[in-house]
Protein backbone atom coordinates (compact mmCIF):
# COMPACT_ATOMS: atom_id res chain seq x y z
CA UNK A 1 0.00 0.00 0.00
CA UNK A 2 1.29 3.77 -1.10
CA UNK A 3 0.71 6.76 1.26
CA UNK A 4 1.32 10.30 0.15
CA UNK A 5 1.91 13.05 2.78
CA UNK A 6 0.15 15.80 1.10
CA UNK A 7 -2.76 13.58 1.13
CA UNK A 8 -1.99 9.96 2.50
CA UNK A 9 1.50 9.45 1.31
CA UNK A 10 4.28 7.38 3.62
CA UNK A 11 7.04 9.26 2.92
CA UNK A 12 11.12 8.53 3.36
CA UNK A 13 12.55 10.48 6.91
CA UNK A 14 15.49 10.28 8.52
CA UNK A 15 18.54 11.42 5.83
CA UNK A 16 20.56 14.95 6.17
CA UNK A 17 19.56 17.53 2.97
CA UNK A 18 22.96 17.24 1.41
CA UNK A 19 22.16 14.27 -0.44
CA UNK A 20 20.45 12.55 -3.17
CA UNK A 21 16.68 11.03 -3.21
CA UNK A 22 15.80 8.17 -5.26
CA UNK A 23 12.59 6.32 -5.92
CA UNK A 24 13.00 2.40 -3.99
CA UNK A 25 11.43 -0.48 -3.55
CA UNK A 26 10.72 -1.23 -0.22
CA UNK A 27 10.64 -4.84 0.95
CA UNK A 28 9.80 -6.07 4.75
CA UNK A 29 12.23 -2.41 5.66
CA UNK A 30 14.46 -3.08 3.68
CA UNK A 31 15.70 -1.25 0.17
CA UNK A 32 15.55 -3.80 -2.24
CA UNK A 33 16.08 -1.80 -5.51
CA UNK A 34 15.89 2.06 -6.10
CA UNK A 35 15.50 3.72 -10.03
CA UNK A 36 16.52 7.25 -11.11
CA UNK A 37 15.60 10.43 -9.24
CA UNK A 38 13.18 11.58 -7.22
CA UNK A 39 10.88 14.87 -7.99
CA UNK A 40 7.81 15.71 -5.56
CA UNK A 41 7.65 16.01 -1.54
CA UNK A 42 9.07 13.96 1.12
CA UNK A 43 9.44 14.18 5.05
CA UNK A 44 13.06 14.90 6.16
CA UNK A 45 14.70 15.57 9.45
CA UNK A 46 16.30 19.06 9.35
CA UNK A 47 17.59 21.34 11.75
CA UNK A 48 16.44 18.39 14.70
CA UNK A 49 13.17 17.79 13.19
CA UNK A 50 11.39 16.14 10.54
CA UNK A 51 9.58 18.58 7.96
CA UNK A 52 7.43 18.09 4.92
CA UNK A 53 9.97 19.08 2.00
CA UNK A 54 10.29 19.86 -1.64
CA UNK A 55 12.65 17.46 -3.78
CA UNK A 56 13.81 18.13 -7.50
CA UNK A 57 15.73 16.22 -9.47
CA UNK A 58 17.05 14.10 -6.51
CA UNK A 59 18.13 17.39 -4.29
CA UNK A 60 16.03 18.97 -1.69
CA UNK A 61 14.88 22.53 -2.95
CA UNK A 62 13.20 24.00 0.28
CA UNK A 63 11.18 23.10 3.60
CA UNK A 64 7.96 23.66 5.41
CA UNK A 65 7.32 24.16 9.22
CA UNK A 66 7.49 20.88 11.35
CA UNK A 67 5.83 17.97 9.97
CA UNK A 68 2.61 16.02 11.89
CA UNK A 69 1.54 12.91 10.16
CA UNK A 70 2.64 9.38 8.59
CA UNK A 71 5.84 8.72 7.48
CA UNK A 72 8.46 5.78 7.40
CA UNK A 73 11.49 6.49 9.03
CA UNK A 74 14.56 5.17 9.03
CA UNK A 75 15.21 3.63 12.47
CA UNK A 76 18.48 1.30 13.20
CA UNK A 77 18.75 0.55 9.42
CA UNK A 78 14.97 -0.47 8.95
CA UNK A 79 12.45 1.71 7.13
CA UNK A 80 9.01 1.60 9.92
CA UNK A 81 5.97 2.93 9.43
CA UNK A 82 5.50 5.94 11.71
CA UNK A 83 3.20 9.43 13.47
CA UNK A 84 4.85 11.86 13.46
CA UNK A 85 3.48 14.93 15.64
CA UNK A 86 5.20 18.61 15.48
CA UNK A 87 8.55 17.22 14.00
CA UNK A 88 8.69 14.36 16.45
CA UNK A 89 8.37 10.84 16.10
CA UNK A 90 5.57 9.92 18.28
CA UNK A 91 5.58 6.05 17.89
CA UNK A 92 6.37 3.66 15.11
CA UNK A 93 5.19 0.14 13.84
CA UNK A 94 5.52 -2.30 11.45
CA UNK A 95 8.16 -2.72 8.79
CA UNK A 96 7.36 -0.33 5.84
CA UNK A 97 7.23 -2.59 2.09
CA UNK A 98 5.98 -0.25 -0.47
CA UNK A 99 7.66 2.30 -2.88
CA UNK A 100 9.13 5.84 -1.69
CA UNK A 101 11.95 8.56 -1.78
CA UNK A 102 14.82 6.76 -0.73
CA UNK A 103 18.04 9.46 0.70
CA UNK A 104 21.15 7.85 -1.04
CA UNK A 105 24.70 8.93 -0.76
Amino acid sequence: MKYWLFLFSWVIAGAAVAGEFRTCSINHGQVSQCGGKYTGTAVIKENGAYRQCEIFQGKVSGCDQKYSGPAVILEDGIYRQCQVRIGSISNCDFRFSGSVPVYTN
